[in-house]
């Protein structure tokens, strides 16, 4: 994943010397395109981060949750729409000053007075998004022959012939 830029950055300067303490915090963040392996995804309107901060044995749990309105292509008309997405987010950092600690796959390092949360947030965000996404239940999608986008208009192309050994599968589909 390309394009994480520090965008969402938590004060703990307090937080991170006071073990038991905790922090909530309830914020809007404009967040620019990112780009995936697959795809550009643009955020439509502010990602909404309702987190609660807490000191556990002198490492930060971050846990709470994520709302935002994607703009995504059709998987099957390409049309662009709006996809909201609701995540959870739960990540522990420790202080790369601190002994004790080898980085793995359970912590999350931070050094100095801020943790940057873009990179985790962005990746929760994707992993709630399902594997394909349609602009609605009964998407029509696109013609194979013409290209044309059957949910706005009709074409006169034949429908698709089926091999005579493959028609007994057919069968097994189920009635639209």
């Amino acid at each position: 994943m390309t394009g994480c830029i520090e965008l969402i950055e938590i004060d703990v300067s307090r937080l991170k010397n006071n073990s038991g303490e905790i922090k909530k915090l309830n914020i809007a963040v404009d967040m620019p395109p990112v780009l995936s392996e697959v795809e550009k995804i643009e955020f439509d309107g502010p990602v909404k981060l309702d987190l609660v901060l807490t000191n556990v044995n002198n490492t930060i749990v971050v846990e709470g949750d994520i709302s935002a309105k994607l703009r995504l292509a059709c998987g099957n008309c390409l049309d662009s729409f709006t996809f909201p997405v609701q995540a959870e987010f739960s990540e522990t950092y420790y202080n790369e000053g601190r002994e004790g600690i080898e980085p793995g796959e359970f912590y999350t390092p931070y050094n100095g007075d801020k943790l940057d949360l873009t990179p985790e947030v962005i990746k929760s965000i994707f992993v709630a998004l399902p594997m394909r996404v349609v602009c609605r239940q009964d998407c029509k999608g696109l013609c194979p022959t013409c290209g044309r986008n059957r949910n706005r208009e009709n074409c006169d192309c034949a429908p698709e012939t089926i091999d005579p050994r493959l028609e007994m599968l057919k069968k097994l589909l189920p009635k639209d």
